[in-house]
């Protein structure tokens, strides 16, 4: 009796799996690489002015860094010709535009001078007034409102500043309650000066991307993770559309990337950008970082691993922001290193893309993602709007040289058949080779080192994370011996998934005198492959079925 309630709990099971694949639409044809090349990114493009005025912040005072960085983006809708110097890698960039045949012109003015230049740009020579608040929505309003008409952003305590600068007030919003109903209100009067597909999610203390927005008229605003803020978030993203980008950042990570998979959109975690209204505009080469063709290993007294370094969708990152991830590359001169590193660069900031790439030697490897274009969840992502989310994701790699995909997404979640069937959005691509699973939770390790194959390609879990508790103050010598002795004590195998491991090296706890810590205590047995190679190693040598190593040890 038992037996037979099992059987039919198991037929009930497979029933409801395949009731569910029967659900989702049949996946498309993949696009060629002709029409991939020819796919149009989110970004609208500008020529940028044969002059660019080279500007120091220093002495801004942040409200007036906020009025300067609106100005620059009202300016940049027609001629973007202002570069604000905000970090170390400004000097690399700059001399970029300046190789491409633009004047540079250093120029040390206040905010007072800065308006007195470009004040013709400023709709009606107005400003709207703001005030200050935790999630900036007078701000953004404001920003929105520079969008429409090209009135400048002021807050309430530099508001002298713009009428010495013979500006007046056409809007006061600085007395009003901040809140859902007064961003939609104005919203609503605003809505058809906005493009929609692109928005930006931005709070008060993050100066960047405003420019950004001005310049592409895109919306921007900003929720937080309740229920008013879902719903408002909802609406916004409904209004927009299916795959729209987010650029930004968020209060929970978690909640807020889910709910958008959901929706069908993704985000680019941004907020510490600047200067995007000229940086996406500069037309460079992408050069090939990957340059070798992937070659498979056939030692069978050997156990592969890969070292995956995670985080790379975090383009403020990469492009000028904490810890510098330029610096980062090039502290890894004799390591075989994977770095995911976002292909929506290629689009939104194409020079951090050459910068970083070029920091790279023969032992770096770039992978895209995660999650492909952005940051998403593809086991829950609308399953009407992933064919153009995956396309765009292999059009963008196309396009940045990229051949393996990274995914980051939840494996409570995830439903093993509706999995198999969701890679194949990537795999149908000819220019993807496969990927890495970073899933959560349990620090990106939750797969277990589990492998999936798609279309005969491997996409391959994290088995273990070099991620410590405590930040890079607990990676400990002890601690990075005993991650280490974990990989040590798994077995070679080359014919099965047992002799593999990804590893994920976490940005925010391991240094690079950690990694090669935890390098030097690998036995000789460990060999260290790029992702590349990796994958090609498993590809060859592995059945090709979705499989779980045996032995893992937590």
């Amino acid at each position: 009796m038992f037996t037979k309630i099992v059987a039919l709990y198991t037929a009930f099971v497979i029933f409801l799996g395949s009731f569910a694949l029967i659900a989702e639409p049949k996946i498309p044809t993949a696009a060629t690489e002709a029409e991939l090349l020819s796919l149009e990114g989110v970004i609208r493009k500008q020529e940028l002015s044969d002059d660019i005025y080279v500007l120091s912040v220093n002495g801004y005072s942040y409200e007036e860094m906020m009025t300067a960085f609106a100005l620059q983006g009202i300016v940049a809708k027609t001629n973007p010709c202002i570069y604000f110097l905000t970090n170390g890698v400004d000097k690399e960039y700059l001399a970029e535009i300046e190789k491409s045949g633009k004047t540079l012109h250093y120029e040390n003015w206040n905010l007072a001078t800065l308006i007195e230049k470009f004040k013709s740009y400023i709709g009606d020579s107005g400003y709207t007034l703001y005030r200050e608040s935790e999630f900036g929505e007078g701000l953004a309003v404001a920003v929105n409102y520079a969008t429409a008409y090209g009135w400048l952003p002021v807050q309430k305590s530099i508001e002298e500043i713009a009428k010495n600068s013979g500006l007046t007030a056409k809007l006061d919003i600085s007395a009003d309650e901040y809140d859902y109903d007064f961003q939609q209100e104005h919203w609503v009067a605003l809505r058809d000066h906005f493009r929609k597909g692109l928005v930006i999610h931005q709070k008060y203390s993050k100066p960047g991307l405003r420019d950004l927005a001005i310049q592409q008229n895109a919306y921007c605003f900003y929720t937080d993770s309740t229920d008013a803020g879902n719903r408002y978030l909802k609406k916004i993203l409904t209004w927009s559309g299916k795959n729209t980008a987010i650029l930004g950042w968020v209060e929970m990570e978690k909640h807020f990337v889910e709910y958008i998979s959901k929706l069908g959109c993704y985000i680019t975690p941004s907020d510490i950008c600047w200067n995007n209204s000229i940086l996406s505009n500069v037309v460079v080469e992408i050069p090939e970082p990957n340059k070798s063709t992937p070659v498979a290993y056939n030692d069978p007294s050997k156990h592969y691993v890969t070292l995956v370094y995670s985080d790379g969708d975090n383009c403020q990152w990469i492009q000028n922001g904490f810890s510098e991830y330029r610096q980062t590359v090039s502290t890894y001169p004799d390591t075989t290193m994977t770095w995911t590193v976002s292909p929506f660069l290629q689009e939104f900031s194409p020079l951090a893309l050459k910068v970083i790439y070029s920091k790279a030697n023969d032992n770096q490897y770039f992978a895209a993602g995660p999650s492909g274009i952005a940051y998403c969840n593809p086991t829950c992502y609308d399953k009407n709007s992933i064919d153009l989310m995956s396309t765009r994701t292999a059009s963008a790699m196309l396009k940045s040289n990229q051949r393996i995909l990274t995914i980051l997404d939840d494996y409570t979640t995830l439903k093993d058949k509706k999995f198999t069937y969701r890679l194949g959005y990537f795999s149908r691509f000819d220019n993807i080779d496969g990927g890495i699973l970073l899933l959560d939770p349990d620090k990106y390790q939750a797969g277990t080192g589990k492998v999936w194959f798609s279309n005969d390609k491997p996409f391959a879990s994290v088995r273990l994370s070099l991620w410590a508790n405590d930040g890079y103050d607990g990676a400990t010598d002890e601690w990075i011996q005993s991650r280490a002795d974990i990989i040590n004590n798994y077995p070679v195998d080359i014919n099965s998934v047992n002799g593999y491991s990804v590893i994920c090296v976490h940005a925010w706890s391991m240094r690079p005198a950690s990694v090669q810590k935890f390098i030097e205590a690998l036995d000789e047995h460990v060999v260290v492959l790029n992702a590349d190679d990796f994958l090609k190693t498993m590809e060859e040598n592995i059945p090709h079925e979705n499989a779980t190593p045996k032995d893992f040890i937590s």
